[in-house]
């Protein structure tokens, strides 16, 4: 393996420092989503195991604001950034600290004291844990799991505003099967600069996954 920190000092290097306390999150008991989110070039992800290294996070709001909250991941990140799954939940801070408490408990944190779970081969990887605080590296049917117990016990309502597309002059962006049965964002009538094709994209999926979308979509009916 390279050596790609030849100015570091040993990882069990103490200079007398103390370790900082885990805060808290700082998300809002608001209606939104919680959302798990990969990258198809980390290298738990995209080994041949049933492992992944996944950020369970919030997203306080609606569909655009979980689109906006992707992208703010994009700059630090050099794969295809993509949510697996998302839920959406009525208190986004109790939802998002139901989740981290469970999979910390569970050994499956990057955290140091709540990484038993994490396979000795993917250690190296997590060693100073200095990385970010949301992140977990489990098998993916554990996060399938979760998943379905945030859907138990903290679904909730479907916002009914903040989709992609919304804008004073235009409603939502709707999507319609074509005669070849394949969806496609229907354009007609939008005044403005045309959505890209990356939101288009985002719009599709999310709402496949989180059964929200505007009326007169056909994904209403998936």
């Amino acid at each position: 393996m390279l050596n790609l920190r030849r100015y570091a000092a040993p990882a069990d290097h103490d200079f007398g420092g103390t370790v900082p306390e885990r805060q808290p999150g700082s998300g809002k008991n608001v209606p939104g989503y919680i959302y798990f989110m990969m990258s198809a070039s980390n290298v738990v992800t995209s080994d041949d195991t049933e492992y992944v290294a996944v950020k369970m996070g919030l997203s306080a709001g609606g569909e655009r604001a979980a689109f906006k909250m992707l992208n703010g991941h994009a700059t630090s990140n050099d794969g295809d950034l993509f949510f697996y799954e998302a839920v959406r939940v009525d208190r986004c801070k109790d939802a998002e600290s139901f989740c981290h408490q469970a999979m910390r408990k569970a050994g499956f944190s990057t955290l140091q004291d709540h990484d038993a779970n994490v396979p000795d081969r993917y250690r190296h990887l997590y060693e100073r844990h200095e990385g970010g605080t949301e992140w977990f590296v489990c098998p993916l049917a554990k996060v399938d799991k979760m998943a379905e117990m945030l859907r138990l016990k903290h679904e909730g309502d479907c916002p009914t505003d903040g989709f992609i597309g919304e804008t004073d002059c235009n409603d939502a962006i709707t999507f319609a099967y074509d005669e070849n049965g394949e969806g496609q964002a229907v354009m007609k009538g939008r005044l403005g600069r045309p959505l890209q094709e990356k939101a288009l994209r985002f719009a599709w999926e999310f709402r496949r996954m989180t059964g929200n979308a505007p009326d007169n979509c056909c994904l209403c009916e998936d």
